[in-house]
């Protein structure tokens, strides 16, 4: 895991600014989930993730996530280069990111929610919106990370209050 370090003197929002703070981890799977929150579900889709990935015993995609202002960025760790990720719902397609680098980008408005496994410390998983227009669609993304997972969502979670703080 590697996170820029804050000079002394910035303030506390300062390391979110620019380039933000990276942490490296590995995709277990995406999916559309009914709901925009919800323990229970997001561990029962974790749990299904690592199942699929122990019988198909397939390598999980290293990635960086990055978190500043912009939002939460996923990128592929040796390219730095994703085609994008589109995900179909109800015969929609929905594009996950905006820019060729980027394989996500879930903008901070479109958070939903943010989950530990209950059996895993090194998993998280992630919800956010597919469209910025309310229309319901949620998808729930998975990472394991190298050490635990507090450290990532605890900077989204610090991200997620600042921007609250300012829009109040």
């Amino acid at each position: 895991m590697t996170a820029f370090r804050r000079r002394t003197g910035d303030p506390p929002e300062g390391r979110f600014l620019h380039d933000g703070m990276d942490f490296k981890a590995k995709i277990l799977g995406e999916t559309i989930v009914p709901e925009a929150r919800g323990e229970r579900m997001c561990n029962e889709a974790m749990k299904n993730f690592k199942a699929k990935i122990r019988s198909t015993g397939k390598h999980k995609q290293r990635v960086v996530i990055n978190i500043s202002t912009d939002g939460v960025k996923v990128r592929d760790e040796k390219t730095a280069l994703g085609g994008g990720v589109v995900v179909e719902s109800e015969g929609k397609e929905f594009l996950l990111c905006f820019r060729k680098d980027e394989l996500q980008h879930h903008r901070i408005a479109q958070t939903s929610f943010i989950s530990h496994d209950w059996t895993d410390s090194r998993t998280f998983a992630l919800i956010s919106a597919l469209s910025a227009d309310g229309s319901g669609h949620y998808v729930l993304h998975d990472f394991k990370m190298e050490k635990s997972a507090l450290s990532v969502t605890g900077t989204i979670k610090e991200l997620l209050q600042l921007v609250y703080k300012y829009r109040r």
